[in-house]
């Protein structure tokens, strides 16, 4: 999927599953489905149930297997498939679009989702997560020089990739000057940091302040969670105007410095530039 030949930008409305962005989609021109948005899960993933309702050739399989690892470390492998299209309002997606198969075992109140979408699915197209209208935007070429024009803060990303997998990654500042790699993680709610980090942030996991959680998560692996609240600025290294202060932070063993969550990007306006490898906050 390139630029929409369209000279405006295609606007979809999203709603909020719990803290999950959640987009209706068209998958292979004949099943309406939703999907989640979620910047950090690397890979489009389409539930077992939906490819099997698709059309012949609407969800086909490579014979390849996709390893990659939760932020905990663990590998998780799934079936890649190639899907004929996806399609998002009038924009349309084609010509084998890679996904993953995702043996989804999840709450009811998930019921509709048929599916991911990654970083992977905009590769070639910017788009923006319109917090304050609740809209998808697919950016047009001239719509992503407007929004360059009328004071959006570009930041630059790193973007690792993985085979069909792509992963942003900023450079963040937190409040005892240190900067760190942060991934973008939309897919989850809070803001992540490194438990390494404790001790230089001052951050005692004894406190009365702090609530630990242990837990397994869907893979029976455990962990152990600390939430807090800490204070001083958290902002981006390439922007100073990009920071919020005193946040509701979690502090976990995870192979990342840190993880930018859902409550942290969705006080802006945020586009996802990834052909050009960065991001634009309003």
């Amino acid at each position: 999927m390139a630029y929409p030949s369209e000279m405006f930008p295609t606007r979809t409305p999203f709603k909020y599953l719990h803290h999950l962005i959640c987009v209706p989609v068209k998958v292979s021109d004949s099943v309406d489905s939703t999907f989640i948005f979620d910047s950090g899960i690397g890979l489009n993933l389409i539930s077992k149930d939906l490819c099997s309702k698709l059309a012949a050739g609407g969800c086909k399989p490579t014979n390849q297997v996709f390893s990659g690892k939760r932020m905990s470390g663990q590998e998780v492998r799934c079936e890649l498939v190639s899907l004929s299209s996806i399609s998002i309002g009038t924009v349309r997606s084609e010509n084998n679009v890679p996904a993953g198969i995702l043996d989804m075992n999840l709450p009811p109140d998930f019921s509709e989702i048929g599916g991911f979408l990654s970083l992977q699915f905009f590769e070639k197209t910017p788009v923006t997560m319109s917090y304050n209208t609740g809209e998808l935007i697919i950016e047009t070429e001239k719509s992503i020089e407007e929004l360059e024009r009328h004071g959006k803060k570009v930041v630059p990303i790193e973007l690792e990739r993985n085979g069909p997998s792509i992963d942003a990654f900023l450079d963040l500042k937190l409040p005892s000057g240190k900067v760190i790699r942060a991934e973008v993680d939309s897919g989850s709610d809070s803001f992540i940091l490194n438990s390494k980090f404790m001790t230089e942030l001052g951050i005692d996991r004894e406190s009365k302040n702090m609530r630990k959680v242990i837990g397994r998560d869907e893979t029976g692996h455990e962990y152990a969670r600390y939430f807090t609240h800490m204070e001083g600025p958290i902002g981006l290294q390439a922007s100073e105007d990009i920071f919020q202060r005193d946040l509701d932070v979690v502090f976990q063993d995870i192979i990342y410095d840190g993880l930018i969550g859902d409550s942290f990007l969705k006080r802006y306006n945020v586009t996802y530039d990834v052909p050009r490898s960065r991001m634009m906050f309003i």
